[in-house]
């Protein structure tokens, strides 16, 4: 009788945070809808180390960017070949494109460049389509 007990209310705090997470995620898609993608793969320059880099982009998340009028996300990964990936979302196209002079300015900005192999950045755009 205890475990059935125990197990009921595991299930209705299951239960519970499920539908938390789906309310919360239906308000968090109402308030900006991802239209313009930002998305790159690019190593690290020899001698900096992904410590290094972590607390560069850490400086980034912090700064600027979360002010900036459109931003939505950002989001970067290290994959099994040592190439960084990242992704960062916005509400529009014009909203991507002025980031990107006052990225290349700020000081953040500078030391994520300054840490790049740029013979290995590649950096694609586009558009979401939502049928």
């Amino acid at each position: 009788m205890k475990k059935f007990k125990i197990l009921t209310v595991l299930f209705a705090l299951f239960a519970i945070t499920t539908m938390a997470t789906a309310q919360t995620n239906k308000s968090a898609s109402k308030k900006a809808k991802i239209v313009y993608v930002e998305i790159g793969k690019m190593k690290l320059k020899e001698g900096v180390t992904d410590e290094q880099f972590i607390a560069i982009e850490h400086n980034i998340r912090k700064g600027r960017i979360n002010k900036q009028p459109g931003f939505i996300s950002r989001e970067f990964g290290k994959d099994t070949d040592g190439f960084w990936h990242f992704r960062i979302c916005w509400t529009s196209k014009e909203a991507g494109d002025a980031w990107t002079p006052i990225f290349q300015k700020d000081p953040n900005g500078q030391a994520m460049m300054n840490a790049l192999d740029f013979s290995t950045v590649r950096q694609e755009h586009y558009t979401v389509v939502n049928p």
